[in-house]
């Protein structure tokens, strides 16, 4: 069994402004990296990804290859415009799914939270929302816009990395004053951040906690299957209000734990048992495409397909 290890929370910010509480109050210092922006307090790591997609992509991909087996989550915490009455200025909304918005396009691919309650969707254009006509073509995907969630959520999905979002409405968009206003208030837009974040409980799935105690002998875990195990033990307890040794009853724990297999192929066999409880279609799709790519296999070759199969390559 692996050892365990103390996971740390990555929080993300645009912009120093709307971290300076968090900086000032929670006793980060700065970490040496090959850019300006990243610091570390016991607990925690807080980056700077600058403003705009690309910016986010860029510092957050760096952050988490080479913290990767340090991090364990990331928070994003930031400013967003509302582009629906119902988001009201002043309040902290946590975001269920991430739309992209670039070249004039809306973005295929979206990403959701890890939090369950979360309720309100953002997207994130790639130019400032200025005029309304903008903000009235963005109100039809999200009540909320930003700069950076998106590409943040895709590099969280790339690294298997659960991630949340809350997000404080500063103004609406589309208004012609709406950045003035957020460089005039990020202090008190950053102190209403930290006390909200303050107030957070969460789960023990996303926290530094050791999930492999639920498994008996025979089973051996990565890091990032140990990751994968707690995300997925949080959904299906979602799903099937059970606890984990239902669960991974459920999964054929027992029958995968007689097999005469080592510890490492028995966890890659347990996972996809919980991600066929998670996702049957998948597991049925799984099944299809194994079925079809035997005649692959018979001459040495193999191929390997995405977990959420949007990719595949052939080996």
């Amino acid at each position: 069994m692996q050892a365990k290890q103390t996971a740390k929370a990555l929080l993300t910010f645009a912009h120093r402004g709307e971290a300076q509480a968090f900086l000032r109050q929670r006793n980060f210092r700065p970490r040496t990296f090959y850019f300006e922006g990243l610091y570390e307090n016991d607990s925690e790591l807080l980056l700077l990804t600058g403003e705009g997609l690309q910016s986010t992509a860029e510092r957050l991909a760096a952050v988490c290859g080479a913290f990767r087996e340090e991090v364990g989550s990331v928070v994003n915490l930031g400013i967003a415009g509302s582009l629906a009455p119902h988001c009201l200025p002043g309040a902290v909304y946590s975001v269920r799914t991430a739309y992209g918005f670039r070249g004039g396009k809306v973005q295929f691919k979206t990403y959701s939270g890890s939090d369950p309650g979360a309720q309100i969707d953002c997207i994130s254009a790639d130019q400032r929302i200025l005029q309304a006509a903008d903000a009235g073509q963005l109100a039809h995907f999200a009540p909320l816009v930003d700069r950076e969630l998106w590409a943040g959520a895709a590099v969280c999905a790339l690294f298997n990395l659960p991630f949340r979002a809350y997000k404080l409405v500063s103004d609406r968009a589309g208004e012609g004053e709406f950045c003035a206003n957020i460089r005039e208030q990020a202090g008190q837009f950053s102190e209403q951040l930290l006390g909200f974040y303050e107030g957070l409980s969460l789960p023990a799935a996303e926290a530094p906690a050791a999930v492999d105690d639920n498994l008996p002998e025979g089973f051996y875990l990565t890091t990032s299957q140990q990751r994968r195990l707690r995300t997925v033990l949080q959904h299906l307890k979602i799903k099937y209000t059970e606890d984990d040794g239902q669960l991974l009853a459920k999964a054929g724990m027992a029958s995968i734990l007689a097999m005469d297999i080592n510890p490492k192929k028995r966890t890659t066999l347990l996972l996809e048992g919980l991600d066929s409880l998670l996702n049957p279609f998948n597991a049925r799709l799984r099944a299809r495409l194994d079925e079809l790519c035997r005649p692959l296999a018979a001459a040495n070759c193999r191929v390997q397909f995405s977990r959420d199969y949007e990719d595949d390559r052939l080996e």
